[in-house]
């Protein structure tokens, strides 16, 4: 059903998806929606694909539909018992939304912090200095990038 390429490519986001503290399955499972042309998975073939038991399955789907909100699922007509997973790129587009302001948020403490810091250590404040100027950066170049690419 999926080739070695697509195999590679799935354990590829799962081992990436790791430093963003997703479960291993989780990332193997999105990473199935990002390389198959395939829309659409039910349940069953999620646990046939992964070669996992049903309860591991739900767990990841769990993750990514109830506490990141990235994937979920349709019924088809006709056919009420059998969900249809899905990435939903709409809830993708607001997850990276808050993404974003969580780390603008996140910078704005920095400065505060900054602010309120007396001088008795430089080394700590230098570091403050630099991830502010950095994170300003980032932000300024991932909000004039984010706006082209999804409006």
């Amino acid at each position: 059903m999926i080739s070695e390429e697509q195999k590679r490519a799935i354990e590829l986001f799962s081992e990436a998806l790791l430093a963003e503290n997703y479960p291993p399955l989780a990332g193997r499972i999105l990473g199935l929606f990002y390389v198959s042309d395939k829309k659409y998975f039910t349940f069953n073939e999620l646990v046939d694909i992964m070669g996992v038991t049903k309860g591991s399955v739900s767990k990841s789907l769990s993750f990514l539909q109830n506490q990141l909100g990235i994937i979920n699922f349709t019924y088809k007509e006709g056919i009420k018992r059998r969900r249809y997973f899905y990435v939903d790129v709409a809830s993708n587009i607001a997850y990276l939304r808050r993404f974003i302001a969580s780390y603008k948020m996140q910078n704005e403490i920095y400065k505060v912090a900054l602010r309120i810091r007396n001088d008795q250590n430089k080394e700590m404040n230098q570091f403050l200095e630099n991830h502010v100027t950095f994170n300003d950066a980032v932000l300024k170049s991932i909000e004039e990038h984010f706006d082209k690419s999804f409006k």
